[in-house]
């Protein structure tokens, strides 16, 4: 027989401390690098001056990059197993694109390490994740 309800009763997973802080600071960092770029794309006679080694081109790239980051923290948060893997292919795809740069920034690399720490993480409640 199938359950009556609509929504399951199990009680709600526990999330930790660590897991709680790194989704909460990423959400934060992305969320805010999303809208610095739409910021410069409103307003560029208002922006700071750009870093040498970042080129004006790859602003979008960043942008849509740092909204699915966004969009993937949200949806770790709720529990969703797809997060953590766009937040994986996403840190991918930052490490490559930094390294294909002339001067490598290297910050994807710190990126790449907290989507790493988070799949480690998650890895202890994966029967958690929907």
């Amino acid at each position: 027989m199938s359950d009556p309800f609509p929504f399951s009763l199990r009680p709600a997973p526990k999330r930790g401390l660590v897991l709680t802080f790194i989704l909460m600071a990423m959400m934060i960092v992305y969320g805010m690098t999303a809208t610095g770029v739409l910021a410069y794309y409103l307003a560029p006679e208002r922006a700071p001056q750009l870093p040498a080694a970042l080129d004006p081109r790859l602003f979008p790239f960043i942008g849509l990059i740092a909204l699915l980051k966004t969009a993937a923290c949200i949806a770790v948060w709720r529990w969703q197993r797809w997060g953590v893997y766009v937040l994986l292919i996403t840190a991918g795809t930052m490490v490559v694109a930094d390294l294909s740069l002339p001067r490598p920034v290297l910050g994807s690399f710190a990126d790449a390490l907290g989507a790493l720490l988070v799949l480690i993480l998650c890895r202890r409640t994966w029967e958690d994740f929907a």
